[in-house]
Order: structure tokens, then C-alpha cells, then sequence
């Protein structure tokens, strides 16, 4: 299954020093052994907080998997490291997971309906979400179906001083002239992230094509 891991610098990870592609061990139990990561990109931030310290990456979780419950980590004997996340990517892979999982417990780094950047971002989630940040920032945004609680949009951006100014709020519509990424759920490539094949959000942009099926409400919880 795809999952995400956080690292120090150079894939180390209390001391083990992973590498790119298939990593074994003999045991998965998430509070003693095994590999672990999250299947919400949100929960490797609980475990490795400083972004400017840590790498965080799109891995393959198999083998034997234990799950302990407390939030989405994952312990597995069969760990493959699949890709180096940027932190534009991060957030997205982590909006993607909350569009596809609406209705589980939010991630405690977001906020409901407005917040002002910390840590280098904010993430948002609302029926009209909104953020400010300084800059460098990163604000993603999730705007909410009003009735029935699914993920109707997604966006990021980053606060760059010139097309994104520090200090002033966002919505996704003041956002969408000037937006990279803005795209509605229903044209992201969800089959392919479900087949586990390499997804790289950075490259979606609005395409208008419906080429994708749409995102069935609550069908992902």
C-alpha cells in the first residue's frame, strides 16, 4: 500500500540508514519493530515536526503490516522508498488523502475554516477556506461540500512575494488566476494512486477533460 515516511537527511531513521527501493526486516509491530510510516502524509509531521530538518517520502508499505490504531502509522516488514516529496508535493499528497478520506478524524496540523501560516504552512479545510501566510509559506486549501462533508476542491500555493503576497488572505477563488495546481477532486488521478502506480500532483492542473471518474461521496471512509 502507499504510505509516506519521514527521514533525517541522507533516508536515516533512528540511526537505520534506508535506501531507494525494496528495504526487510523480519518483524512489523508498530509499538515494538519493523519499518514504519503513515498513510496520512499529515501524521509523519507528529513524528518529524521540522520540515527544514527532515525529507519526507512516498513509499510502498508490504510484507507483514501491523497497525496500532493511534493514528495512521504503519509498521511493515517490506518498506520500498518510491519518491522524494518536495514540500508544494507534501501538502498535496496530503490534501489527496483528505479528499479521499472526508470523513476520518482530521490530522491536528488542520484547521477549520481559517488559519494563519506556522511552521513554514497552513493547511484549511472549510466550506470556504481561507489563509494568510508570510513569505515562503505554504497554504493548501480544501473546500467543503456544504451538505454532504466531501472534498469539492483542492489547492495549493506558496507565498512568493509576487503573484502571492505575505500578509494577505487567500480563498481558493482569489487563488485560482494565479494558481500552478487547482484542481476540482473529480479530474485528480485517483485509479492510478489506488493501482499504486507513481502519482506526482505537482503535474495536475485543471484539465477539464473528464478522463477520471469522480470521487464518490464518502465511498473512500
Amino acid at each position: 500500500m502507499l504510505a509516506y515516511k519521514a527521514f533525517q537527511p541522507g533516508l536515516v531513521c533512528l540511526g537505520f540508514r534506508f535506501v531507494m527501493g525494496l528495504n526487510e526486516t523480519e518483524k512489523a509491530n508498530c509499538a515494538q519493530n519493523g519499518f514504519h510510516c503513515a498513510a496520512n502524509p499529515l501524521d509523519c509531521l507528529t513524528y518529524y515536526p521540522d520540515m527544514k530538518k527532515s525529507e519526507y517520502y512516498l513509499v510502498d508499505a508490504g510484507g507483514d503490516l501491523d497497525e496500532d490504531a493511534v493514528d495512521s502509522k504503519i509498521s511493515c516488514t517490506k518498506l520500498t522508498v518510491l519518491q522524494k516529496l518536495d514540500h508544494k508535493d507534501f501538502f498535496l499528497h496530503a490534501l489527496a488523502y483528505m479528499a479521499d478520506h472526508p470523513k476520518r478524524v482530521w490530522n491536528r496540523h488542520v484547521c477549520r475554516d481559517s488559519a494563519h501560516a506556522a511552521s513554514g504552512f497552513a493547511i484549511v479545510r472549510g466550506v470556504d477556506p481561507l489563509a494568510i501566510g508570510q513569505l515562503g509559506d505554504i497554504l493548501a486549501l480544501a473546500k467543503e461540500d456544504s451538505t454532504a462533508g466531501v472534498i469539492s476542491q483542492i489547492a495549493l500555493t506558496q507565498v512568493d512575494g509576487e503573484k502571492i503576497l505575505p500578509g494577505r488572505w487567500y480563498d481558493i477563488l482569489s487563488l485560482s488566476p494565479v494558481l500552478r495546481i487547482l484542481c476540482r477532486v473529480s479530474e485528480m488521478p485517483w485509479t492510478g494512486r489506488e493501482k499504486g502506480e507513481n502519482y506526482e500532483p505537482s503535474k495536475v492542473i485543471v484539465s477539464g477533460t473528464g478522463n477520471h471518474p469522480p470521487l464518490q461521496p464518502g465511498g473512500a471512509c
